[in-house]
């Protein structure tokens, strides 16, 4: 049973996509769930604060693109300008940040690349400082095929150059474009954070997907998580059986994560937030949004 499949049995005549009455007020919010951004889309981060300040959602985390000096700049301001509890997430592989293979998957000169790093990860801490981040968002990366001993080592290695005590360590799919990817699993996620970040993010779509390539029970993986330092959670689903992460709306015709074990996680979890990952605008968030607290209300 989906998500959509729950909401309708308890909504009859639910339409997908149709314009929800957002009359909520946050003391009436049952869930702590926000939205997302990128970093570069100023008037995105600005629609999408307002829906936090009005109640609908609990918080904004923003992405953070590398950018040149001036253009950052711009960027701190609107980021400062929001005044809005912010959640603050590293660049990551597509934007030439990958910790555990940092040169695997280009031909720039190392010096070159390490100057990229440096310049994403200064930013992603002014950005965290400017919003009192209490943490930031980390991916391990992905790393060649056959090279998990040395990307393990590889990302410890990173750390110990890049580490800040704001940084929570998400868990990855299996693999992304057919390249594995590392930290998939609460396990490993356990062995990589320690002694270098103060918390983990759970995303559970990268879960399902992880769960499905290696055939894996997913109520069961998500169980695993009961024995890590959570802070954050993210939301979005994929169809039946992928294992690609796709980000699909939760009431997507196609969207198939099962909703009884991420519901009751979250349910046991009331304090953790929850960042609903699109790249989208605010009235796309305020359906998902509305989508979610009925969700959180009727799944049994």
């Amino acid at each position: 049973m989906s998500f959509s499949d729950i909401f309708t049995m308890h909504r009859p005549g639910y339409t997908s996509g149709r314009t929800v009455n957002m009359d909520n007020t946050a003391d009436k919010r049952v869930i702590r769930a926000g939205c997302s951004a990128e970093s570069p889309e100023h008037a995105i981060m600005e629609r999408l604060a307002s829906l936090v300040r009005s109640g609908l959602a609990d918080h904004l985390q923003v992405v953070i693109i590398p950018q040149r000096p001036h253009e950052f700049t711009l960027t701190l301001d609107v980021l400062g300008a929001c005044d809005v509890p912010v959640i603050i997430h590293a660049p990551y592989h597509k934007h030439g940040v990958n910790p555990c293979a940092p040169y695997a998957f280009s031909d720039e000169p190392r010096a070159i690349i390490n100057r990229k790093i440096e310049t994403a990860l200064q930013q992603t801490a002014e950005a965290a400082d400017t919003t009192s981040s209490p943490c930031i968002v980390m991916h391990a990366g992905r790393y060649p095929e056959g090279t998990k001993p040395a990307s393990t080592e590889g990302f410890a290695t990173f750390m110990e150059s890049y580490s800040d005590p704001r940084m929570i360590l998400e868990n990855l799919p299996a693999q992304f474009s057919g390249v594995p990817m590392l930290g998939t699993s609460a396990e490993e996620l356990i062995m990589l954070g320690d002694p270098w970040v103060s918390g983990y993010c759970l995303d559970f779509a990268h879960l399902y997907c992880s769960s499905n390539f290696n055939g894996l029970d997913f109520q069961q993986e998500i169980l695993s998580f009961g024995a890590l330092p959570v802070r954050l959670h993210h939301l979005s689903s994929c169809s039946a059986g992928s294992i690609k992460d796709q980000h699909l709306p939760l009431d997507h015709p196609d969207a198939a994560l099962p909703p009884g074990p991420v519901i009751r996680r979250i349910r046991a979890h009331p304090d953790i937030p929850t960042s609903l990952e699109y790249r989208k605008d605010s009235r796309f968030y305020r359906e998902q949004l509305a989508f979610l607290e009925k969700m959180y209300i009727n799944c049994p």
